[in-house]
């Protein structure tokens, strides 16, 4: 299954980007964020948003980074 795919790959490369991610597997940017935020819910991966604008970040952000979370982490959304 793919979501499974996905998260071993960001598993095993410690942190991935979702352009990364999209050009591995051969799908959209698009594809790959709603399939991941199913992991993002969970709490089994978090995500980075990297160069947002202050007011429009998910629309805006230039990078989005995706990383498996330890048992102890709490899954937020991380912009810089």
């Amino acid at each position: 299954m793919i979501l499974q795919q996905l998260k071993q790959y960001i598993e095993q490369h410690g942190r991935s980007s979702r352009k990364n991610l999209a050009t591995h597997f051969g799908m959209s940017e698009d594809g790959v964020e709603a399939m991941l935020d199913v992991w993002v819910r969970q709490g089994s991966v978090g995500k980075e948003l990297v160069g947002c604008d202050s007011d429009n970040c998910f629309q805006s952000a230039k990078e989005v980074w995706y990383r498996c979370l330890h048992a102890n982490e709490l899954s937020v959304t991380v912009m810089r």
